[in-house]
């Protein structure tokens, strides 16, 4: 009201009072909202705050629950381990009962073999003595054999030996008789003494003795020709004999050498022949 009446409505000085006032108003304007700006900042504090805590307690509570979980699962898992337990226990005692019972079928089932082993080895003990008897007797008759077999080729190459000496005698005794055919045939005109027969006989007696291959074959030859006087004596005619063989006559040197040294002792014997019956006729030569 002083100012009023100081000073007119519209006056300088009541501008600038005016703008003092509305710069004092700003500002209060500017300190609430300063402060409301404190506030709100304060309040967002303890919202943040809040919510930390709530969440806090979520996770608090999440951890418990977990724990509570752990801690049911940890319960659950030692019964099971006491259970596991408890049955490793009883399929140690069941394994163990197990074991003793087929370690005592064992060995009542060892005990068994056994005894049937030697029963049974009791039982073939003859079979088996048989059976070495057998195989004993087998090597021996197996050695025999070999022995028999070893003799039948030992006796095989002997007979092979004695057919070939008997078929070189036999075609000796054939050059033989083809040599003395001639002198047969003089005998059948000569009617021979039964005296000549027994000398003839004798010589091929004494030369069969003397072990020469010569003398044997001669010896032969002496019994043929005495057959055949023996047939010409009887009045049948004489045939030329092949040893039944029927097979020409083969000639060898060396065989041709044996019947000529049987021609000769046979020429001797003929002469002495002559010379007997000489001495029968005529008596002893005179000295």
């Amino acid at each position: 009201a002083q100012a009023q009446a100081e000073h007119p409505p519209g006056h300088r000085a009541d501008k600038a009072q005016d703008r003092r006032h509305e710069l004092y108003r700003a500002k209060q304007d500017i300190k609430r909202l300063e402060d409301r700006l404190v506030e709100v900042k304060d309040q967002c504090q303890l919202e943040k705050r809040v919510m930390a805590l709530e969440h806090q307690k979520k996770i608090s509570d999440m951890l418990a629950q977990q724990a509570a979980v752990m801690l049911n699962h940890q319960a659950e898992l030692g019964k099971k381990q006491e259970e596991m337990d408890d049955l490793k226990a009883r399929r140690k005692t069941e394994e163990d009962g197990l074991r003793a019972e087929i370690q005592s079928l064992t060995s009542r089932l060892q005990a068994e073999e056994q005894k049937k082993k030697m029963a049974t080895a009791a039982d073939l003990k003859p079979w088996m003595d048989a059976n070495d008897n057998f195989v004993k007797q087998e090597k021996e008759m197996t050695a025999k054999i070999d022995e028999l077999r070893n003799e039948r080729v030992k006796l095989k190459k002997a007979n092979e030996a004695l057919d070939k000496e008997l078929k070189n005698a036999k075609e000796e005794n054939k050059i033989i008789i083809s040599i003395y055919e001639d002198e047969i045939k003089k005998a059948q005109g000569d009617m021979l003494s039964a005296r000549f027969l027994e000398l003839l006989a004798g010589q091929a007696t004494a030369t069969v003795a003397s072990g020469t291959k010569a003398g044997f074959l001669f010896g032969a030859a002496a019994d043929l020709l005495s057959a055949q006087l023996l047939q010409v004596d009887e009045g049948e005619p004489v045939k030329k004999t092949d040893d039944n063989e029927g097979g020409p006559v083969k000639k060898t040197p060396a065989n041709e050498a044996r019947a000529q040294d049987s021609k000769t002792a046979n020429v001797t014997f003929a002469d002495q022949v002559t010379k007997n019956k000489a001495e029968k006729v005529e008596g002893p030569p005179k000295k």
